[in-house]
């Protein structure tokens, strides 16, 4: 027979929040709705991608109660969650490494860059944000987007900060740079009103005005979903003046979804990811339904935009950047979308890395246990992106 934690976070994954709630003690149960759950577990997938499994759990005492930590398995990454019980009944549910990630330094950013708390006055409202800048003056600064998930401002993921990696060491460099926290880590967004729009493009422009306050040129690098965006956000700003995709898929995210699955022998999961995928191709749903972790709304507003086609009408430079061991987007047929598209626009430069996966941290050697952007991810940003804008 399966244990309380086992039980609990089975029923959260067969979609039964309310049953999963009637699990939770009286206190936990005061704090902690269906809809929140609902919520949280749908935020999880759009980080990782569908639900795969439990892949391993470790049971423990935490101040004289029974805990488990159990590795939830997704389509594109694993996270950790503790459960508490008291007896059969769920006392406390905390995530692990989804935001306490211990940080160093890495060895590329210098002492003297600092890092100053200040606001993104968004449409749907503020949201927390960090401007890094080593002191001294520049002409141009760097507006960092987040991936897919409810990402804080340094894209807590996986044991990592590569935001806060780019920011400090993009600092170094002496570009002042600006990270925030995302709408949908900030608050909660209704599922009917999640869109492109809503959760990442309305946020990177108001945070483009911000750091217009500081610099005369803003250059916006988006990572993965952020670099898919990055042409939307131009498009809707007067005041971008370039581009860093940062492993941004350049197919319909459906498809990556559908290709990681492959990676995984579940029959099952692979069997529901396809049907998923066939309705979000037919438009079969509505907006404020979940469709492989996430609201109908996102799909639709996903399937109205082109990233090629939106980056084709810029009139500005842009660097696509793409780790080789990227598991999540393809060197092949994303990069190399991107690259055919733009093969003859000497305003756009590429570059790919040998041994990074989709954090541009290294799969191997020495630097790999860091768990850091690596340098030289840093240095092709500072030289290829940043000094064309200012020619």
């Amino acid at each position: 027979m399966s244990s309380p934690a086992i039980r609990f976070i089975e029923t959260v994954a067969d979609g039964e929040y309310d049953a999963a709630v009637d699990q939770f003690t009286a206190q936990l149960g005061a704090t902690y709705s269906a809809s929140e759950l609902a919520e949280t577990w749908t935020t999880l997938q759009e980080r990782f991608g569908p639900f795969v499994g439990i892949s391993d759990s470790e049971s423990f005492t935490v101040q004289g109660h029974d805990a488990t930590a159990v590795t939830l398995e997704f389509a594109g990454g694993t996270q950790r969650v503790r459960v508490v019980v008291e007896g059969d009944a769920i006392a406390g549910l905390q995530y692990l490494d989804a935001g306490d990630v211990s940080y160093d330094r890495p060895a590329y950013v210098e002492d003297d860059v600092t890092e100053t708390d200040c606001v993104v006055d968004g449409r749907a409202g503020e949201l927390p944000g960090t401007l890094a800048r080593r002191g001294v003056d520049s002409a141009v600064g760097v507006v960092l987007v987040h991936g897919s998930g409810p990402m804080d401002r340094d894209g807590t993921v996986d044991g990592s900060k590569p935001l806060k990696d780019l920011a400090l060491g993009l600092a170094s460099a002496g570009v002042p740079v600006l990270r925030y926290d995302k709408r949908t880590a900030a608050e909660s967004v209704p599922p009917a009103e999640h869109t492109l729009d809503r959760v990442v493009v309305e946020d990177a422009v108001a945070a483009v005005d911000r750091m217009r306050e500081e610099v005369d040129a803003v250059v916006v690098v988006g990572h993965s979903l952020g670099g898919m965006a990055a042409p939307l956000i131009a498009a809707r700003s007067d005041s971008v003046s370039g581009l860093g995709l940062l492993a941004a898929n350049a197919r319909p995210l459906s498809e990556l979804l559908l290709e990681q699955s492959e990676q995984f022998p579940a029959t099952e999961t692979r069997a529901e990811i396809r049907a998923g995928v066939e309705r979000i191709r037919a438009g079969e749903f509505d907006p404020d339904e979940d469709v492989l972790g996430f609201p109908g709304a996102f799909w639709r507003s996903l399937a109205e935009y082109d990233p090629i086609e939106t980056a084709s009408d810029l009139s500005i430079p842009m660097a696509v950047f793409q780790g080789e061991s990227d598991a999540q987007v393809s060197p092949e047929k994303d990069f190399g979308r991107w690259r055919d598209a733009f093969a003859d626009d000497s305003s756009v430069t590429f570059q790919s890395y040998a041994d990074l996966d989709h954090l541009f941290r290294p799969t191997s050697g020495p630097e790999a246990a860091t768990k850091h952007v690596a340098s030289e991810v840093i240095v092709s940003l500072t030289d290829l992106l940043l000094e064309a804008t200012t020619e």
